[in-house]
């Protein structure tokens, strides 16, 4: 899609992403991919409002890199929480963590998301449900967008994985199997 912008290297993300590699471990290329193309999804979400500058930029970077990253610092698929004090963690002297912990607490919300800053928080949980569901829900993203997206940075199994840890988390806590959902 030629009318918007692919970044393929983003210093925030790239920094967090190389902070967390020994915990990515093999995953890391995975989740970098997902990382990006939940960012570019946001972006194209957010790019029009009257709010999107380099700050917001930023948020949005931070969010992308830090929302799933609790599943390898705390091997756990009840992973939110960890992702937030990770983000909080890293960001000790940062402005606006609340927006950006409120895009990670809120992504996996089924339906719609209403309050503050609702802009990113609802644009965001919407491209991450654009990327989980490889593009079912696209939200308005054109098609051709999520396909160039999906060939710069392929799934890799991505969705495998995912499977593959929820499933272990189901065994170990059968009356909690997504914790990670929110109502």
């Amino acid at each position: 899609m030629k009318s918007f912008p692919i970044t393929y290297n983003e210093p925030v993300i790239e920094q967090v992403l190389e902070h967390y590699a020994e915990y990515l471990g093999d995953d890391f290329q995975k989740y970098r991919n997902h990382v990006y193309r939940v960012f570019h999804y946001a972006l194209y979400m957010v790019r029009k409002s009257e709010h999107m500058n380099s700050k917001v930029r930023g948020q949005l970077a931070y969010a992308a890199a830090f929302h799933d990253i609790g599943i390898w610092t705390d091997k756990t698929f009840d992973y939110i929480k960890p992702s937030i004090f990770a983000m909080q963690e890293y960001l000790q002297n940062y402005p606006d963590t609340k927006i950006i912990a409120g895009m990670i607490f809120w992504h996996h919300k089924r339906s719609a998301y209403a309050g503050k800053h609702q802009l990113l928080i609802e644009s965001f949980r919407r491209a991450d449900w654009i990327d989980v569901t490889k593009g079912i829900k696209s939200f308005g993203v054109p098609r051709e967008l999520t396909e160039e997206l999906i060939s710069v940075f392929p799934y890799h199994g991505f969705h495998m994985t995912l499977v593959k840890k929820s499933f272990k988390h189901i065994l170990k806590h059968p009356f909690t199997p997504f914790p990670m959902f929110k109502s």
